[in-house]
């Protein structure tokens, strides 16, 4: 469902009828990435004035006085593995609840990814193993497990971090949230930047706390609902105040993370 708002001020006017939201479609697809950022457009050919933007929402979003969505957010205690099935389940259970079709999950040996093929069985949801072959001391991925990921139709990636041009300053912001949300992020931009996610598609991100000199690490312990883009869109700066405020936003929603 597609919602209608003035480009001005942000507030509401309509709801969209199906072709007007695929008339916005096709004509925000032939504009530049820069114009696809702000999202507007000329509000008289559906019957408006001025400039307008519309935006996909949730049906439970447009309950009657509705202009809020409430959901839990889950903080566990102590940081690491033993959160790991928590995790996966909590995520399940949120890509169930809004329709989201992939999901991305950390994993360096392939255990995570394990618990996770067994997690999700049954479910329509593609499933993006997380993994790296760069880093010093760790394990690499299982082949056996590889060859279980290939078998049920998911798929496993290098994700490695020498690859994402992550700013330092951004790295140490998003660990003062928890380690997870940096890794969350990385992934999903290597992802993106590699091909197997498009740009402004919503996925779960699943990540954890690396065991490297703390013994209760590893596993995974953070997933949240975010917007993808590229490495480099997910660095540039907004044009405008505007377009930060109204399209800067994107990670979604706080699934669970430690405290």
């Amino acid at each position: 469902m597609f919602i209608i708002y003035r480009f001005q001020n942000g507030r509401i006017i309509r709801q969209a009828t199906d072709q007007e939201s695929s008339r916005y479609l096709e004509e925000l697809s032939k504009k530049s990435k820069d114009d696809q950022l702000s999202g507007e457009v000329k509000g008289d050919v559906y019957g408006l004035t001025g400039l307008i933007y519309m935006q996909e929402i949730s049906d439970e979003k447009t309950k009657k006085n509705s202009h809020s969505t409430k959901c839990e957010i889950t903080y566990f205690d102590v940081a690491g593995k033993e959160n790991s099935d928590e995790t996966l389940e909590l995520a399940k259970k949120r890509a169930l609840e809004r329709g989201i079709k992939t999901v991305i999950i950390a994993s360096i040996t392939g255990e995570t990814a394990s618990k996770a093929l067994k997690k999700f069985k049954g479910t329509d949801i593609m499933l993006l193993m997380a993994t790296c072959n760069a880093c010093n001391g760790c394990d690499l991925f299982s082949k056996e497990i590889w060859r279980e990921v290939e078998k049920a139709g998911h798929k496993v990636i290098y994700t490695n971090e020498d690859a994402v041009p992550f700013p330092p300053e951004a790295v140490l912001a998003y660990r003062r949230i928890c380690e997870g949300m940096k890794v969350c992020i990385q992934i999903t931009m290597s992802a993106v930047d590699q091909g197997y996610i498009v740009p402004g598609e919503k996925l779960i991100a699943i990540a954890g706390t690396g065991g490297k000199s703390y013994g209760k690490g590893w596993g995974v312990d953070t997933a949240v609902i975010i917007e993808a883009l590229g490495s480099t869109e997910f660095f540039t700066y907004p044009q405008t105040m505007k377009d930060l405020k109204l399209y800067g936003q994107k990670i979604r929603e706080v699934i669970c993370m430690p405290r």
